[in-house]
């Protein structure tokens, strides 16, 4: 009879990093659900300066993560953290804030850009737990993002009826906690600095052909995911507004 190892315990530095993952998300989803409407529909933006905003931020916190996650590997990944989630705070709080079109378009590159810093150390700290603990790690790390997905469009949904500002005021101070909470625990996040030249590690990532054309074919994804997720209220929101 095949026996399984015991499930072992999370360290509670990872267990808060497991948490602030899920409220990464669950504040993430909440902004950008409702994001493109209220650009539209309270700010009334043309749709070239909504689609300027959102093309902002998907650059910054899409483009931008193999840079910082170099960064990350030669510096401290427990500052990138911390650092990240104060920048993104800081823009959804801008966002939150102003009503003024550059103002908020720079907010939107902030957001982006602290989404930039934090995710690849996020994921270099679960990488570097013991191999006991790699695996459930990282599957309850992917629960915790998919949980916060789902949760983050219904807490929009609960304060976007109170005032249209009060997704991003909530996000933008969860963000700001999680800074205060993970700089409290900093110092169990340290991982062994890379000694390699980013030349180096760049040909190695591109000598992986078929990673690469797998990466190739997920740019298609989530083309259609964020045309889907940023642009799918606009319609539902027209359809609320026609029936009241």
């Amino acid at each position: 009879m095949k026996r399984y190892g015991r499930i072992q315990s999370i360290p509670d530095s990872i267990g808060v990093l497991l948490f602030s993952s899920f409220l990464m998300n669950v504040g993430g989803f909440a902004v950008y659900t409702f994001l493109s409407i209220y650009l539209s529909q309270t700010l009334h933006f043309s749709a070239l300066q909504v689609g300027s905003i959102l093309t902002a931020n998907l650059l910054a916190q899409r483009g931008l993560p193999l840079v910082m996650g170099l960064v990350g590997d030669r510096t401290s990944h427990s500052q990138m953290i911390i650092f990240g989630y104060l920048i993104r705070g800081l823009g959804f709080l801008g966002i939150a804030f102003f009503q003024q079109y550059w103002i908020i378009l720079l907010c939107a590159l902030l957001a982006g850009l602290g989404g930039a810093l934090f995710g690849p150390s996020v994921s270099a700290v679960f990488a570097s737990v013991s191999i006991d603990l790699y695996k459930q790690v990282f599957a309850t790390y992917n629960q915790a993002l998919n949980l916060g997905v789902i949760t983050g469009p219904i807490v929009a949904g609960l304060l976007i009826s109170i005032d249209p500002v009060f997704p991003f005021l909530w996000a933008g101070l969860i963000f700001l906690l999680m800074a205060l909470l993970i700089f409290f625990f900093r110092k169990e996040y340290q991982t062994p600095r890379s000694s390699e030249s980013v030349i180096f590690t760049l040909k190695e990532v591109f000598s992986h052909r078929s990673f690469i054309f797998f990466l190739l074919v997920l740019c298609f994804y989530w083309m259609i995911f964020q045309l889907l997720f940023l642009f799918l209220f606009i319609p539902i929101q027209s359809v609320v507004m026609l029936n009241r």
